[in-house]
């Protein structure tokens, strides 16, 4: 669906500290190479495998810049009259809960359509972080 999809692999591979501490690096080579193939199968399906401590530098490249951030020296973008956050445009027929997650991460309200649906789940994750959904009345 052209999402970025990023794995942390620490949790399943051997050589990692804290599974040693807890007495996991003692399984059967077998178990270690079926877990090293089917990382690579995730790998082969497109995902990100990586560390936990690459997962930010990861997840900051894989997502998409916020169309303020995108626009040097453009006109400001219209405030939410409720929240006074920045309103961004969404053109799609449908608000997501992954659309009303990315507006509560980068701060900003959604704009959109008067005819344009909402899902349950995003209906209440806009409602628990916050997030702004404002219509147009045309």
């Amino acid at each position: 669906m052209g999402k970025p999809v990023i794995v942390a692999s620490d949790g399943v591979e051997n050589d990692q500290p804290d599974r040693a501490q807890l007495g996991f690096d003692k399984g059967l080579p077998a178990l270690t190479r079926v877990v090293d193939e089917r990382l690579k199968i995730i790998a082969g399906y497109g995902c990100k495998v990586v560390g936990v401590g690459q997962l930010n530098a990861v997840l900051g490249a894989a997502l998409p810049k916020a169309p303020a951030q995108e626009a040097q020296g453009a006109q400001e973008l219209p405030r939410s009259a409720e929240t006074k956050r920045a309103l961004v445009r969404h053109e799609s027929a449908l608000i997501t809960a992954g659309d009303v997650l990315e507006a509560h991460s980068r701060q900003f309200d959604l704009w959109c359509a008067a005819k344009t649906l909402m899902t349950p789940l995003a209906r209440d994750l806009a409602a628990k972080h916050g997030v702004s959904i404002v219509r147009d009345q045309s």
